[in-house]
């Protein structure tokens, strides 16, 4: 495991692309000593610094960043020590970015959690553009991972438990980070966390996609990041991973000369595994880590709480063996070795075949003097046998009791049969077959309907007869043999002679999505009104909208069913289908 790292001490070389990338990034508030800077020496140009006097007293410079810089500032209003961060000049006249931005912001404010750092508000002072935000005493986990190489075992878990708890909440209001890394997560003096700049990243991307650069920081950036792909929540636990290994092992899982060179590293290459940096790590914290470094998003986690329960997971009891394991399956090596279970020596006259009363006391043996003859117990000599008579054979005087209950079982089955027999050669009465007839055959047909099995694909699911009509649907189920989990799904006949297949599994959660052709109840329960059908979520009131196309394919496309309203991460999750005659064929999910 690597020595501690001097906090002063220059970066290495194979981590200078990662590290500028970061930093410039990144608004760290507290990547300068508090009263380092006065007022007076702040790169605050004087018409800013004017314009903010008026409702805040500048205590002094926090941080920098990509957008701009952070300052320390006292709120004349309420006496609050708020955090402000002020965006450079060629931003703030970006009429684009900032929309986006304030848009960002206004999502970001939704999210009221310990371990995330509160979002206030947006405003134009003088012509400075500045966000205020909450000011979080403390440091970057970037400035702790660079002062000791690896958190201890136990510390570690609970920064990762605090992360997951901050990034669950963020997710659940349908808010992505896009640019988690240790630079983002403060640590105050209690050991609390607080992830910071959610939004951000996304608010760039109005900038980068115009020179075709990549938004994020190459060390932490998920492959599909790199690739120019849609992102969703999972490319959060991509980075979470990456912080995690670095966390638990003390060392970077990628490290390269270039940010160009780490960023195809994250597409291509898997990290050495933790224990091999770290031998002491818990067999389920190194899993759970790399199971968060899948290239492929639908392998991860998918979700923050599935995570959450594979870092709080007990192993199960191990079978007893001589072996003992050299590393821990969660938690920590016993710092005294198990000592093995002493042997009983043989109590006395024990090898003689004599019987031991452990509550009776022993007489010791005297050289020379013969023991006492101990006094036969009553009833003793009726059940002590002559040591010259032979023994009784106990299974010669059992087998007449064995024949006679075998006797029994066959005449039993005989019977049986018989009967069986009887009963079927016997004719049904007539009446009992009589056909169900006015409104007892609809039910009786509604209840064989229901009892037939549904299709399952890969494979067959409907037939184009079935739906020959616009907006009919069939119901199945689709077996995904990468995770080995059946979900519920359906089959729409779409206009323009389309179908389109899609899980009824509410994507990333758990609730069973439903497809809603009574326009009435759409409006009245949804508060939506449409002219077609919808699919709609039931715990959330989302719409989705079968005949638009929304973002967040996995493959880097778009995929139907555009989120018209309501919240929402993404659309349904698609399931690829084709036609081969009549057939409908459900061959790949999503």
């Amino acid at each position: 495991m690597p020595g501690p790292v001097d906090p002063k001490a220059p970066v290495p070389a194979a981590d200078n692309a990662s590290a500028g990338a970061e930093h410039h990034d990144t608004v760290l508030l507290t990547d300068r000593p508090e009263g380092s800077a006065s007022p007076a020496a702040l790169s605050l140009p004087p018409a800013a610094a004017a314009a903010l006097s008026q409702r805040y007293d500048i205590l002094g410079q926090a941080g920098n960043g990509a957008m701009g810089h952070v300052y320390k500032v006292r709120d004349r209003e309420t006496g609050e020590t708020l955090a402000l961060k002020l965006l450079k000049p060629e931003i703030a006249s970006d009429q684009i970015m900032m929309e986006r931005f304030k848009n960002e912001l206004l999502l970001a404010r939704k999210i009221t959690h310990k371990n995330v750092c509160r979002v206030y508000e947006f405003n134009r002072v003088g012509g400075v553009a500045y966000t205020s935000m909450e000011y979080v005493e403390g440091e970057s986990l970037r400035t702790v991972l660079r002062r000791s190489a690896g958190y201890p075992l136990r510390k570690g878990l609970d920064l990762a438990l605090q992360i997951c708890a901050g990034l669950k909440e963020a997710h659940a209001q349908g808010i992505v980070h896009r640019d988690l890394k240790p630079e983002n997560i403060m640590i105050d003096a209690q050991g609390n966390v607080k992830i910071m700049d959610f939004g951000i990243a996304r608010s760039m991307e109005a900038t980068t996609q115009l020179t075709g650069s990549m938004t994020g920081t190459p060390a932490y950036m998920a492959p599909e990041q790199v690739s120019g792909k849609p992102v969703d929540f999972r490319a959060d636990l991509y980075a979470l991973g990456l912080i995690l290994y670095e966390v638990f092992t003390g060392t970077p899982a990628f490290k390269a000369d270039n940010a160009v060179t780490l960023a195809f590293k994250q597409v291509r290459e898997t990290p050495p595994q933790p224990h091999e940096v770290r031998p002491d790590i818990p067999v389920l914290i190194e899993q759970a880590i790399m199971k968060c470094l899948e290239k492929e998003p639908f392998k991860r986690f998918q979700s923050v709480g599935d995570l959450e329960t594979a870092l709080r997971a007990k192993p199960a009891a191990p079978a007893m063996s001589p072996a003992a394991p050299t590393r821990p399956a969660y938690g920590f090596q016993p710092s005294q070795p198990v000592q093995p279970a002493r042997a009983i020596p043989a109590q006395p006259g024990a090898s003689e075949g004599k019987k031991f009363d452990p509550f009776k006391p022993q007489q010791p043996a005297i050289p020379g003097v013969a023991p006492p003859k101990a006094e036969p117990e009553p009833g003793a000599e009726a059940e002590r046998a002559p040591e010259h008579a032979p023994a009784k054979d106990v299974s010669a005087s059992r087998w007449p009791w064995k024949l006679i209950g075998a006797a029994a079982a066959v005449a039993l089955v005989a019977a049986c049969g018989f009967f069986y027999w009887r009963r079927g050669a016997s004719p049904a009465p007539q009446e009992a077959v009589s056909e169900p007839s006015g409104e007892a055959a609809p039910a009786a047909a509604n209840e064989s309907e229901s009892a037939k099995k549904l299709p399952v694909g890969p494979g067959p699911i409907a037939r184009t007869d079935e739906l020959a009509e616009v907006w009919s649907s069939k119901r199945f189920v689709f077996h995904n043999t990468l995770t080995s989990e059946s979900v519920p799904a359906m089959v729409v006949h779409l206009p323009h002679g389309e179908y389109w297949a899609f899980s009824l599994r509410e994507p990333y959660g758990t609730c069973e999505l439903e497809y809603v052709t009574d326009l009435e109840r759409l409006a009245s329960e949804y508060a939506f009104r449409a002219d077609h059908p919808m699919v709609a979520n039931p715990c959330k009131h989302t719409v989705y909208d079968l005949t638009r196309y929304g973002s967040g394919a996995t493959n880097g496309g778009l995929v139907r069913g555009e989120i018209v309203q309501g919240p929402g991460i993404r659309p349904p999750i698609a399931i690829e289908i084709g036609v081969r005659g009549k057939e409908i064929i459900a061959e790949r999910i999503e």
